[in-house]
């Protein structure tokens, strides 16, 4: 039996496919770019920044942004969206999440 991939590991692939699809992919047209920084965008407004409880590792609102999706697909937004939500998982805390999605947001418009 194979033995089940973990998070970090699924994360650590997608990631390099990402990468190694990014630097692969078609010009877009300025409306394609902008249609795709908008739907980013809205995915990532989904993401909780409800701080956890002392003393354990998640919140409530945490949840595996991956589910469902096995391969990386950077012309999908939504599967981008959910990559980068996956990484914020894996940082520990929710504030300094805030503050990444913040920057991150602020330099996409």
């Amino acid at each position: 039996m194979a033995k089940k991939e973990g998070k970090g590991a699924k994360y650590g692939r997608i990631s390099a496919e990402m990468l190694e699809k990014l630097l692969n992919l078609p010009p877009m047209t300025a409306e394609e770019q902008r249609d795709y920084v908008c739907a980013v965008s809205a995915k990532l407004q989904e993401y909780s920044l409800m701080p956890r409880k002392q003393g354990e590792p998640l919140n409530e609102g945490t949840k595996d942004w991956l589910e469902g999706i096995e391969h990386a697909d950077p012309l999908d937004p939504i599967n981008y969206a959910c990559w980068v939500m996956q990484g914020w998982n894996f940082h520990y805390q929710k504030q300094t999440v805030g503050r990444i999605r913040r920057s991150l947001l602020n330099h996409l418009a």
